[in-house]
């Protein structure tokens, strides 16, 4: 008997026994968990996103800055100084409101498994949080999330850290030739590595208020060793795998839907209502992503929140009107924006511009001939080479 349970809770603690485990609890509090991230994700979406961009592009048009690029950075800090200022007083904006949504989402797991949930207690501890932050720690956490950019993209997305992109280009040149490609991949295994040693700070920091060098010794410490690295990385690795193959039968089963009801006379309504589906399912399927990773890594750091207290029941009825309050604005708000998508009430009309004053091999390039022929055309613009 005893050889049994040893067994059992040896099976338990290996990485898919805590999958399913995290798996049912999710199942038990589906309702809170997505309150916390799909809510965080609606008001990030519809609000502080287009916000951040509109006074990004108001600082811009003030200041006189076409763009921002590596390669004109110096005629920026010299001719609009005070509007670089500004976009880098909004990027740091980004980097504070990143940090409070890791923040919530920590601390709303963590109540969530302590079953104390309820959003005035969340609210209680994160402006408890937040008044602990300190400028190192922010300073600090834009390393953690470029390190977290690469691996990130199928586990450890949000909305705001999916606005942050590496560029194609970038991977286009590494793949030109084999040497390109082992500096790549030495890259990514070095950040991998260490990205796997810090892992542990930002919960340690923010869960249980350590500074910034105690957090990081300490998550250094619990992650030591080749076996510690294997066992996050298999972790990691399944819960990528989790929700690349969720995700893609989502959007598979969404196009062969859609590609029936396009020989119907139900073409518009369905891809409303498809498009409705796979954004609710890609949230659920992105949450419980979430939620797996961050309760192991509260595990890792000793700070897993089970059974620490009982369980706090609320009234039946209490709980059915927030749940039917909820799922029936998220499936709105989900209904309105997949319908002006569909409508084409978001797409803007792209510029025309012919290159090098061609238009259908009308002429030489970059000749006064060519251009005049292509101006019937009526292009926006018609650039040419001096």
């Amino acid at each position: 008997m005893v050889r049994k349970k040893a067994k059992k809770k040896k099976n338990a603690n290996r990485p898919l026994g805590l999958i399913f485990k995290y798996l049912r609890e999710f199942s038990k509090f589906w309702f809170e968990y997505l309150s916390i991230f799909v809510g965080a994700t609606i008001v990030i979406t519809l609000v502080i996103i287009p916000l951040l961009e509109s006074i990004s592009e108001l600082i811009m048009r003030v200041s006189g800055i076409p763009y921002v690029s590596y390669n004109n950075l110096g005629n920026l800090l010299q001719q609009h100084f005070l509007g670089v200022l500004g976009l880098v007083v909004v990027l740091f904006v980004l980097i504070f409101l990143v940090y409070l949504q890791f923040i919530v989402q920590f601390q709303g797991i963590r109540l969530i498994q302590a079953r104390t949930f309820s959003l005035k207690s969340l609210f209680r501890q994160v402006i408890s949080d937040l008044k602990n932050v300190r400028i190192q720690q922010l300073v600090f956490f834009v390393f953690y999330f470029l390190l977290i950019i690469p691996f990130g993209r199928y586990v450890f997305s949000t909305p705001l850290l999916s606005k942050i992109k590496i560029p194609v280009f970038t991977f286009e040149f590494f793949f030109k030739s084999w040497q390109n490609m082992l500096i790549l991949f030495l890259f990514y295994a070095i950040t991998f590595w260490i990205s796997t040693r810090l892992i542990l700070t930002l919960p340690l920091m923010i869960l249980k208020g350590q500074s910034l060098k105690v957090a990081i010794k300490e998550s250094l410490k619990r992650t030591k060793g080749v076996r510690n690295f294997f066992r996050l990385s298999v972790y990691f690795g399944l819960i990528g795998l989790f929700s690349i193959i969720m995700q893609g039968l989502l959007f598979m089963g969404g196009y062969f839907a859609q590609d029936y009801l396009d020989k119907t006379s139900f073409a518009l309504v369905g891809a409303v209502s498809i498009l409705d589906l796979i954004w609710l399912g890609s949230s659920i399927i992105s949450t419980l992503s979430l939620v797996m990773l961050f309760s192991y890594l509260m595990r890792e750091a000793d700070l897993e929140a089970f059974e620490i207290s009982e369980v706090v029941k609320k009234s039946p009825k209490v709980r059915r009107k927030y749940k039917i309050i909820f799922s029936t604005l998220a499936v709105l708000i989900f209904a309105l924006v997949s319908w002006t998508y569909v409508e084409g009430f978001m797409d803007t009309v792209p510029l025309t511009i012919s290159h090098r004053g061609v238009d259908e091999e009308n002429g030489v390039q970059n000749t006064i001939p060519a251009m005049e022929a292509t101006a019937k055309s009526k292009p926006d613009y018609v650039e040419m080479d001096i």
